[in-house]
């Protein structure tokens, strides 16, 4: 009787271990952290690897990434982690959201050309091949004229030319209108009013010739 009562002891302990394996390993997570814990320095980390760092540590609550953050450590790549908030060493618990702050991808900057004269497509074809995005470029049609203009052509750009450009930000180029407007008539010039005369000098009054008296 008391090997009857051994055998179903040693049954019920090995079926609740198992259960409580199972639980653990549920998500590939581990159990809440409880209490208070630094965090840990996943500076050079991918954002996968430094996330999968985090939750190994215990951190539950949210992770977040910003990618357009000034990174002043020259030996951290580009969009790895530079630095985390909370800092590396600093005290969280497992439900505060953790944000990792990546290097960015280095701006392809160039010098601006001069793509007056061109037209829209040969002037983004120069630019694209400069590094400039397919999808960063605002076209517009210019309102009025210069005579300095070419028909359908780019009239003036943004940036200037030999201005340093980014491949970032958007190009900006205006084309002259298809057809050169006409131009106004001039009006005709008014003829010139005559002069008015002159007032007249006022007519001397004669002076009365004396009578010699005898």
């Amino acid at each position: 009787m008391n090997r009857s009562w051994w055998a179903a002891a040693v049954v019920v302990l090995v079926s609740s271990c198992a259960t409580i394996s199972k639980q653990v390993s549920i998500g590939g997570q581990a159990p809440d952290r409880q209490g208070s814990f630094a965090i840990v320095d996943v500076t050079g980390k991918s954002k996968e690897d430094a996330t999968a760092a985090l939750r190994a540590s215990g951190v539950q609550g949210s992770i977040d990434v910003v990618d357009n953050y000034i990174c002043h450590d020259p030996s951290v790549a580009e969009l790895h982690v530079c630095t985390t908030s909370p800092a590396v060493g600093k005290p969280t618990s497992s439900k505060i959201p953790v944000t990792l702050y990546l290097r960015p991808k280095e701006a392809v900057s160039y010098v601006m050309p001069d793509v007056r004269g061109k037209t829209a497509e040969e002037a983004k074809q120069i630019l694209i091949k400069l590094g400039q995005p397919p999808d960063r470029f605002e076209v517009e049609e210019m309102r009025g004229w210069l005579d300095e203009c070419e028909p359908s052509r780019v009239c003036r750009q943004h940036p200037d030319p030999g201005a340093a450009a980014y491949a970032t930000m958007s190009r900006w180029l205006e084309i002259a209108p298809a057809q050169r407007p006409a131009r106004p008539t001039p009006p005709a010039p008014k003829p010139d009013r005559p002069a008015p005369d002159a007032p007249k000098p006022p007519t001397p009054t004669p002076t009365p010739t004396p009578t010699p008296i005898f």
